[in-house]
């Protein structure tokens, strides 16, 4: 945790996170509104930050990426950095959605859900999107169950999906 190169991973996770936290729907996005935005509330290195305005601005441009943040069709409420705390199968459960998007039916119930999450994972070598897909599936799993548990929904209806921000890649789970 308090090696060099942790340190620089979490401070460019957490400025990533920021930036996609002013994205509502990617139809409006202003990547530069963004970054102004973040850049006023959270501090950090200066390389930092354009490592992660890169990955903002390139995520953006993705059409995978594009197509995950649209707003959804029907009655859209959109979560971002949403904290939670559940009680699931016996174990206090605490986290952070990244980013939710709930959809629900006319009389306002929800109907379905997907959870994405921001990964700044380097996947440039031969195998490692299929291990961080593994890696990750388990806390999406989990996120699924706390959402699902949260508002009352079917686990079944709640898709899952990755957005690798310097790659600009969204995987389904």
């Amino acid at each position: 945790l308090f090696a060099p190169t942790s340190l620089a991973a979490l401070e460019l996770g957490s400025a990533v996170h920021a930036l996609f936290e002013e994205v509502e729907w990617s139809n409006h996005a202003d990547p530069e509104a963004a970054i102004a935005a973040a850049r006023a509330r959270i501090v950090c290195p200066e390389a930092v930050w354009e490592a992660a305005a890169g990955q903002l601005r390139a995520s953006l441009a993705a059409v995978a990426v594009q197509t995950a943040l649209a707003l959804p069709e029907g009655n859209a409420e959109l979560w971002r950095e949403r904290n939670f705390e559940a009680l699931v199968e016996g174990h206090w459960v605490s986290g952070c959605f990244d980013r939710v998007h709930l959809v629900r039916d006319d009389a306002g119930l929800p109907r379905a859900a997907t959870i994405l999450d921001y990964k700044t994972s380097n996947l440039d070598r031969d195998g490692a999107l299929a291990e961080a897909l593994a890696h990750y599936r388990p806390q999406m799993d989990l996120y699924r169950k706390v959402l699902a548990q949260l508002i009352g929904l079917d686990e079944g209806v709640i898709e899952l999906k990755l957005i690798f921000t310097r790659a600009g890649l969204v995987e389904k789970l």
